[in-house]
C-alpha cells in the first residue's frame, strides 16, 4: 500500500499480523492528532486523485491517446 505511505494517511500492517493491527491501532486511538491529521491527509488525497474532475481528465487523456 504504498499510496498509503505516499498520503500519509495511514498506517500499514504485515497482512495476517494481528499483532501489527493492534499495535496500529493503538497508535491511532491514542494519538487524536495523529488520527485528525490522517484524516486531513486522506481527504486531501481523495481530493486530488479521485475527484470526477480528475478522473473525467483521466478519460480524457485514454480518449485523447488512443485516437491518435
Amino acid at each position: 500500500m504504498d499510496f498509503v505511505k505516499r498520503g500519509n494517511f495511514g498506517l500499514t500492517v504485515k497482512y495476517g499480523s494481528v499483532l501489527q493491527l493492534k499495535e496500529a491501532l493503538e497508535i491511532i486511538l491514542n494519538n487524536p492528532e495523529l488520527s485528525m491529521e490522517m484524516g486531513k491527509n486522506g481527504q486531501k488525497f481523495v481530493a486530488e486523485n479521485y475527484s470526477w474532475d480528475v478522473i473525467g481528465k483521466r478519460i480524457e487523456n485514454i480518449y485523447y491517446t488512443i485516437s491518435r
